[in-house]
């Protein structure tokens, strides 16, 4: 996971230092710090059902189907896992850098 942000964060500096760019990922805004940053909230449930939809709709992704109760669970998941993350590499607490943004 590091060396793919580390591989994402020369992209975007290389990018950002040509041109104004958009960037969107879970740690663009930890990489340009001088960067304009929008955080867009979603309620966990419609979130949730949103990507099952494009899960079903689309065939191209490969997280493979399943229920929706099943979607939640590797959701929540897999946040505990980038809460861990983020500490660990970059001492970020995702509950702490929510607040940065408006609600």
């Amino acid at each position: 996971d590091v060396d793919v942000d580390e591989k994402a964060k020369k992209v975007i500096r290389e990018k950002v230092e040509e041109q104004n760019v958009i960037a969107e990922g879970r740690m663009m805004f930890h990489f340009i710090p001088e960067s304009v940053k929008f955080y867009i909230k979603v309620d966990f449930d419609i979130g949730c059902e949103r990507i099952w939809k494009d899960l079903h709709d689309n065939d191209e992704r490969n997280e493979g189907k399943m229920t929706l109760d099943e979607l939640k669970i590797k959701t929540k998941n897999r946040t505990a896992n980038d809460v861990k993350r983020y500490m660990k590499y970059y001492n970020l607490e995702i509950p702490k850098f929510s607040v940065l943004f408006i609600d």
